[in-house]
Parts: C-alpha cells; structure tokens; sequence
C-alpha cells in the first residue's frame, strides 16, 4: 500500500492455501464466523481411515465372537454434515465444503468434503445452489443461501492472518439473506472485497412452512439447547425475505421460542456436539504430534448453530464462540509465574450472546402487504437528521412533533441566558461545552453555515488586485 492510498497487487506464498488447515490451530479460539471449524470438520484424521477393517480368518472360539458382537452392537458415531459453505476472502472464493453420500474409504460413507480449486467458480456455485433449491420446489421469491460477514470484512487492508482467525471478540458478523436475483447479483457485483461464508439455505422441518434453528451451548458436563422460529411462513409473500428467514440473528419480535420436546432430538444434538469436540482433538493431535510446542489442543466449551431438515437430518451452519484447552492448561496451573497463551484462552467465558446478526439498517416489518403488484425488499432509504446531521437508516428516524422542538429550543435559550457574557445577542455561536449540554440536538446545520460564512468573510476581506 502506497502513501497515496494506492493499491498494489499482494502475491500469496504457495502455502497460504494450506494455512487454513494445520497452519495455527490456536486460531479455533474466539467468537464469530471462523473458517477452521470448517476446514477442521473437513479434515481427516486416522480413526475416519481405519473404519473400514480388514476381515480376519475365520475363527469358531468363543471369545473371537464376543469380540465380533462387541464391534457390531457398538453404537455408531453420529454423522456430521454441513451446508455447502463457500468460504469468501476479499470477495473471492477460496474453499467450499459439502457433505457426500459418496465418501470415506469405500465411497459409500456420508462424510464433509471438500471441492477441487477447479469448481470454485461463481458460475458453478450459482448452478450448484439454485438446482439444489430447484430440487425441493423454491419460487423466485424464496430463500435460496445467505452470507455471513464480519463488520470490518469490507476492510481492504485488513491482513491475511486476521482471515484466518475468528472474528475478534468486540466485532459482530452481519447475515444477509439471498432469492435466486439477489444471489446472483452478489455474487457478480455485491462481493466485492468481502470476507465470510456463503452457505446454502436447509430447507426446515415440519414440512418447511417455518424456517427454525437450534443453538447449543456446549460444556463437557452441560449441553443447553435453544429453538426459535419464524412467525412468519417461508412461502409467505405477503412479507419480505427477511421477516420469513430470521431467528437467533434478528430481533426477538419476529420469531418465537420453540421447545424441544423430549429426549431424543436433544439427545442427537449433544452426540453430535461430542463428535465435533473429539473429531477436532483427533485431528489436533495427529498435527501437533511430534512439534517443538507439545500442547494438545482441544476443545473446552462452544456455541454452535444447528438446523433440522425436512427429513430428520441435522446440520452444522457455525460456530458463534470456541474455548480451546490444552495439556499445559493442566499441568502448570500451579506456578505463579506461568501466564501461557493456553491457560489465558482456556480461562476466558463463552460469548452467548448473538454473534451473527442482522446489519442495523436492515428494515423489518410485522403488517403484512396487500398490495398485489408492490415489490417487497429489506433494504432502508438513508436520510441526514435536519437537527443534528447524522447521516442514517430511515427506520430509525422518528417523528417529532413542532412543540416538542419549540420547547428544546426554549431551553437552549434559557440555559445560554443564565451566563450574561455568553448571552446569544452577544455571543453566537454558543460555546461548545453549551451544545454538548444540548445533546447537539438543534446545531446540527450549525457547523456547515459557520464554514460557509467563514468563507464567504474571507472572500470579502481578501484585497482584490487590479490589472
């Protein structure tokens, strides 16, 4: 980057593809969208390569059969699957993740995969997403995926490694929600140089009229489940794309808490939720077995997004919040001078409040529309407040009435005659420290008229030169 704010083109080292993977996996820890829980979901790890055996010899004894009973009685791990999610750095795809039928050692294991660099086109991600929602029957109008980005994502100087961690901790992730039009204008025009994931919308449950997710909070001893679902029906045009879709990620007004009922569900997600934490620690171990840093890394608490499908199928959308611990963590809690990265990240609490969310300036509505031939959108006009200047999203201007800015201005008034030397016949503009007791409500035009008078002295003091 130049001094003049010019931009020259970065060339990446050849190993930057990788650095996602093994690179550093302290990166798992924080809060917000984080492309190594993908990519640690993804990789494999010498338990997923061993499941399929190699048949022994026959043998009639009796403790070879209670060996085989054992291994065929034993409960199955629970499948992890995905979404396909496209993972956006400075708006270009870089990694895409799925879940096949068609995987593991004998191409017959459901398992997350990932796409060769080859398919990672727009062109094929757009075909790839509208015929899978083509499959399940989604109009024009309806939900197809969504985007997820960090609020300083648009940041062109942001640098490499801050892509590759989690989102920090002070920084929210902002969701937007795309039909078959607006997908395909994001993905020509509207990436620019984001970064974040772009995953396919799940079609829900109960027979997918209400869109519906499952947040758990995660702990080895404790696993809190959480349902809300929309008020409004996904095929509902009467409102927009966004009153249909949101539920963690908008205000509370638009959708409900769901319970869930039972056992079993919350039984399947805590199984789940168990396999991710020791999917990772296998996959950790393997990578870090033999390194100068001898810290097993693993996964202490997290909060993780869920979606039950039209068939029973659950899937992992993100994670919201990660606390890794670690085997230095145990052994020198004692020492008074130990202060390691890995005691710090294992001690800090879980960020449970909403992590991704709607941008502020998002414009929602509970009043249906019935208007047949009007075109619904979620997207506010911006305005600059006449008062105080503020340039910001129309829903959040409010009507004010005259006698309401009459009596402000009535106060101002008598707050400034208080001080006799200060009086507004004597001294205007007031001082600053005044319009601050103000709430600057009332001088917002003030500044742009004293540089336009201050200009307009300066041309008349100006000499004119004769020639």
């Amino acid at each position: 980057r130049n001094s003049n704010h010019s931009f020259s083109i970065i060339s990446l080292p050849h190993t930057f593809e990788s650095s996602l993977a093994m690179a550093d996996l302290n990166t798992l820890h924080g809060d917000g969208i984080n492309f190594q829980f993908f990519d640690l979901l993804w990789s494999k790890n010498s338990n997923d390569k061993d499941d399929v055996r190699k048949a022994r010899p026959f043998d009639n004894s009796r403790k070879n059969k209670r060996q085989i009973f054992k291994r065929v009685s034993a409960k199955p791990n629970p499948i992890l699957r995905v979404p396909d999610t496209v993972v956006f750095l400075f708006g270009q795809p870089h990694q895409w993740y799925f879940t096949s039928k068609n995987g593991g050692p004998d191409k017959n294991k459901t398992t997350i995969m990932r796409k060769r660099r080859g398919n990672l086109t727009l062109a094929n991600i757009e075909e790839v997403f509208l015929n899978k929602a083509a499959s399940r029957d989604v109009g024009d109008d309806d939900v197809v995926a969504y985007f997820i980005s960090s609020n300083e994502s648009s940041d062109a100087h942001a640098s490499l490694d801050a892509c590759n961690t989690a989102v920090d901790n002070d920084v929210s992730c902002n969701i937007e929600y795309f039909n078959k039009s607006t997908l395909h204008e994001f993905l020509q025009h509207g990436r620019n140089d984001k970064s974040g994931i772009l995953q396919r919308f799940i079609n829900p449950h109960g027979g997918g009229r209400h869109n519906s997710q499952i947040r758990a909070i995660w702990t080895p001893k404790l696993c809190i489940l959480e349902r809300r679902r929309t008020k409004q029906d996904l095929r509902d045009a009467r409102f927009a794309l966004y009153e249909r879709a949101i539920t963690f990620d908008g205000p509370d007004v638009h959708s409900v808490s769901v319970p869930l009922r039972g056992t079993v569900l919350a039984g399947r997600v805590e199984s789940i939720c168990k396999e991710i934490v020791k999917h990772i620690a296998d996959v950790a171990a393997e990578n870090t077995h033999g390194s100068k840093e001898d810290t097993f890394l693993g996964v202490a608490r997290m909060v993780v997004n869920f979606k039950v499908d039209g068939n029973g199928k659950i899937w992992i959308l993100w994670s919201n919040s990660i606390r890794l611990k670690s085997a230095a963590t145990e052994t020198k809690l004692t020492e008074s001078d130990s202060h390691s990265s890995t005691q710090i990240t294992s001690s800090q609490p879980l960020n449970m409040e909403t992590v991704v969310r709607l941008r502020s300036s998002t414009k929602l509505t509970q009043a249906p529309n019935h208007i047949a031939n009007m075109k619904l959108d979620n997207k506010s006009s911006f305005e600059t407040c006449p008062s105080c200047s503020k340039h910001d999203a129309n829903p959040h201007f409010q009507p004010v009435p005259y006698k309401t800015i009459i009596q402000h201005f009535e106060k101002t008034l008598e707050m400034l005659e208080a001080a006799p030397e200060l009086h507004p016949s004597k001294v205007w503009p007031p001082e600053e420290r005044f319009i601050k007791a103000a709430g600057c409500v009332g001088f917002g035009s003030l500044r742009p008229q004293l540089t336009r008078d201050r200009e307009i002295t300066q041309r008349r003091s100006t000499p004119r030169k004769h020639m």
